[in-house]
């Protein structure tokens, strides 16, 4: 039996191979306010939704791999790939 993917939510490992962090690095900037995400409750996961992922790079001109977004679930008329 298959488990359904939410694909417009990131793991905090996805959006590390998208923009070139490390994981402990996204969930810092989590943690901190500047990428919006919340905590799995009862867990230390952390998720970002799509959109969210989206505005943070394009704030802070942080090209997207747009191979690697694809896989991701993504789309080539994201706000975030339009612009590169």
């Amino acid at each position: 039996m298959r488990t359904r993917v939410d694909k417009s939510v990131l793991t905090t490992g996805a959006v590390a191979k998208l923009i070139g962090l490390s994981t402990k690095k996204v969930s810092q900037l989590v943690d901190a306010g500047k990428l919006k995400g919340f905590k799995i409750p009862g867990s230390t996961h952390r998720r970002i939704a799509r959109d969210e992922f989206e505005k943070f790079c394009a704030q802070y001109g942080i090209p997207i791999d747009r191979s690697q977004y694809l896989l991701f679930g993504g789309s080539y008329e994201s706000q975030a790939l339009s612009a590169r």
